[in-house]
């Protein structure tokens, strides 16, 4: 004869190895959305150093430009100060 303990004996198991393997599942996704988001940190870090190492490139030949264009000045302002003394 079945009892009610008999019956809820499968039931349980039953329901024990479902929760098993929606915590398994769940790990699983877990383990591979970390490793697609390590794998995403590290092209982003890659992308960002390879911006950094743009910008300091385009940085050094801007402030190449300026002290050439401020040496050039100088020799203008040089030669309108003599100029202008000459004048006088």
């Amino acid at each position: 004869m079945k009892t009610l303990k008999n019956i809820q004996a499968p039931l349980i198991m039953d329901n024990n190895k479902l929760f098993k393997a929606l915590v398994n599942s769940q790990s699983l996704m877990k383990s591979e959305l970390l490793g697609e988001i390590g794998k995403l940190r590290k092209e982003t870090e890659k992308g960002f150093k390879e911006v950094n190492t743009k910008m300091d490139k385009g940085f050094k030949e801007v402030n190449n430009r300026v002290d050439l264009l401020g040496k050039q000045l100088n020799v203008i302002r040089k030669s309108i100060l003599r100029y202008s003394l000459i004048q006088i």
